[in-house]
């Protein structure tokens, strides 16, 4: 960096001489041009134009993209310091004459002329055989644009980074949609199908309209020169437009979209892809989909909603809340409610697990807000609280059943997923049954040393023993999609376990797993339940004795500490609806160790939710 010019230069969108160079004005300074390039309407001598399109009236859930232009500009004043690191000292701001030519003038109340008006602007520099690059807004946007550039180059080649194909059937080609860009685009004859590809994709689509695609599992498995290859092939030396919605990343790497999809691709599987495409015959192409509004802010800002920090508040102080949360009185504005089933009456041996919530968040107060070992900050992206208890009927099982329902039925319907602290097993009957309304036959991953798909218990049809029998019967999970974990001990009969897996269950002895990583376990749950919503249940008796006494009916031979938090891990990118911590029972455990590996591991859980960012 020149420091003498870092101490003089200011303003270079406006008073910069020349077109080529790096800029060393204060990043945190001056006026926000692209890469403090010159805002100028003359194209003359001019390669690459920079231009906005602020517009957001095309989404289908989240808005904020009219703020996308402005805001990719100023974080761009960090990066024209130096020449783009790994490309062996090649300098496009050196090469190329590069602009900002500013952003499309359009009636935000006024949409219909909004199409027409993006279509003669970029006609407009293509017509002086200058290069576009844009800056989103929807992805709408890029059908008016290739427009433009059909009119030009012919039907166009398109490499197409999204979580989404955009190309829902819509005929109604005057329809203003970011969803149906792309279908629109190749029955109008803009885009060639056969010579373009969408990668990154994690969505479902009926029909991609002869468009070959490459979803962000393969990316992940077989690599992106992989990819680059398969897309240089396709497109060959057509003409080649690059659309980049940025949520074709993972929301970890990209939260500021208004359509996250977990599971995507990472910054530098982005950046591999874009470098390696070099040689293409690219003659424009945009970036789209950014939200500020829904971007990370500083840790208490957006999430205003922290854990007392032992240096706050000594450990052994401050409320008796999951890891010392604030309390609030309905899950409504939360992202993620923690709540308490304080419940035994369902328990066929040991009781005690009705003073389970209260030890799991006594002990939940050693816990720190980030996850050293994954990166995971849960704190930073997801609005948290601690609701309390339910109430259930102390002397009623069946009544307490229907009041936890009533419960979960408020907090689903308020928009927030439940952590639960149990509480014996007979807690995620009820819960299924309200997860279900809203969700449909879910996905279930029961950790567990019993199957708990008894019949009755004693006559009755509801009790610890029976939730995933009633749960198989009422149609409230999938059963190809349920994985029971670490069953093991002693049975009734020889068939115990097999009577779930004549239901479709997926059965894994605890034998099965014994001395073995759980990482591979994880991947093959992941790829069988897919992007289906799944419900985590988590009993502690999964756990050997040895490391969770404190439980109503232990075996032995189980799951250790390290392997269950192996197999939660590894779970990350599910679509998780919901998770509980059942069957913890403090008075077997005088020591506390018992409720706090619960707490560790309701909070490794909640390090996997949707959502979570990490750093």
């Amino acid at each position: 960096m020149a420091l003498e010019d870092a101490k003089k230069q200011v303003d270079l969108a406006f008073t910069r001489e020349g077109r080529r160079g790096l800029a060393f004005e204060n990043a945190f300074g001056g006026a926000t041009s692209f890469l403090r390039r010159t805002y100028t309407k003359d194209l003359t001598g001019v390669d690459l134009a920079i231009t906005g399109v602020p517009f957001d009236q095309a989404v289908t859930h989240r808005t904020g993209t009219r703020f996308g232009p402005r805001a990719i500009r100023e974080a761009s004043t960090l990066q024209p310091y130096d020449p783009p690191y790994g490309w062996q000292g090649f300098d496009p701001l050196g090469e190329f004459s590069v602009i900002d030519y500013g952003d499309v003038a359009f009636d935000y109340a006024y949409t219909p002329s909004f199409p027409d008006l993006v279509t003669d602007h970029i006609r407009t520099i293509l017509a002086a055989n200058v290069g576009t690059v844009t800056l989103g807004g929807d992805h709408f946007i890029t059908l008016p644009i290739l427009k433009a550039y059909a009119e030009k180059y012919g039907p166009m080649s398109v490499i197409h980074f999204d979580a989404h194909s955009d190309l829902w059937a819509d005929d109604d080609m005057s329809r203003i949609d970011h969803g149906t860009f792309m279908y629109k685009a190749v029955k109008l004859g803009l885009v060639d199908p056969a010579r373009s590809i969408q990668i990154g994709i994690r969505t479902e689509c009926d029909d991609y309209c002869g468009m070959d695609y490459i979803d962000a599992r393969a990316v992940h498995e077989k690599g992106t020169a992989w990819v680059v290859e398969q897309a240089k092939a396709k497109v060959g030396d057509n003409p080649t437009y690059i659309t980049f919605d940025i949520d074709a990343l993972d929301p970890a790497f990209a939260p500021g979209t208004g359509t996250p999809v977990w599971g995507g691709l990472t910054s530098w599987q982005a950046a591999a892809m874009l470098r390696d495409l070099a040689g293409i015959n690219l003659v424009g192409g945009d970036i789209v989909e950014v939200s500020p509004p829904y971007e990370l802010e500083p840790k208490g800002t957006l999430m205003p909603n922290q854990p007392l920090g032992g240096n706050e508040m000594p450990r052994f102080g401050g409320p008796n809340t999951f890891m010392r949360l604030p309390a609030a009185s309905s899950a409504e504005g939360l992202d993620v409610a923690f709540v308490g089933v304080p419940m035994d009456i369902g328990a066929s041996w040991r009781s005690g697990t009705r003073f389970g919530p209260k030890a799991i968040r006594a002990e939940s107060a050693m816990l720190r807000p980030y996850n050293m070992g994954t990166g995971a900050a849960p704190f930073d992206g997801l609005q948290c609280a601690d609701i309390g208890d339910v109430a259930i009927n102390t002397f009623d099982l069946k009544d307490s059943v229907l009041r936890i329902t009533e419960a979960y039925d408020a907090i689903l319907n308020s928009g927030a997923l439940p952590m639960t602290m149990g509480g014996d097993h007979t807690l995620t009957l009820p819960i299924l049954r309200a997860i279900a309304k809203k969700h449909g036959p879910v996905a279930l991953v029961d950790v567990d040393a019993h199957a708990d798909i008894n019949d009755h218990m004693f006559g009755e049809a509801i009790a610890h023993g029976t939730p995933f029998r009633r749960a198989y019967e009422e149609d409230l999970i999938n059963p190809q999609k349920v994985w029971q974990i670490g069953l093991r001990g002693t049975g009734y009969t020889a068939e115990d376990f097999n009577e779930a897996r004549g239901w479709g269950f997926n059965v894994v002895q605890a034998e099965e797993i014994w001395q073995q990583p759980l990482g591979p376990l994880a991947e093959r749950v992941k790829a069988q339940i897919g992007e289906t919503p799944v419900y985590i249940t988590y009993d502690i008796d999964s756990l050997d004795p040895a490391y969770a006494p404190g439980t109503g009916t232990p075996e032995i031979c189980g799951l250790t500490t390290p392997q269950a938090v192996q197999l939660i891990r590894g779970l990350r990118g599910l679509n998780i609806v919901g998770c509980d911590l059942v069957e913890v029972s403090p008075p077997y455990d005088t020591s506390g160790n018992t409720a706090l590996t619960a707490a560790n591991l309701l909070y490794e859980m909640f390090c996997i939710l949707p959502g979570v960012p990490v750093r």
